[in-house]
């Protein structure tokens, strides 16, 4: 699944051509999950579906995005 990313406040993801595999996202939170250690949250997003991952992520990182 791809997603475009339309709103980043961050600026980690250009919203102008910000589309990427919604796997990445999730694997962009889980290196940052793993620099914190935290082994529960890692276990959940591993466990989800790719969509429940990506709208976590997305909600934690304050992301607006669509599917494309």
């Amino acid at each position: 699944m791809k997603i475009k990313i339309t709103f980043d406040p961050e600026g980690i993801y250009d919203p102008e051509d910000g589309i990427i595999d919604a796997q990445q996202l999730v694997d962009d939170y889980i290196e940052c999950l793993n620099e914190v250690e935290d082994a529960d949250c890692i276990a959940f997003l591993n466990r989800s579906e790719i969509g429940k991952a990506v709208d976590f992520v997305a909600d934690m990182w304050r992301l607006d995005y669509k599917i494309v």
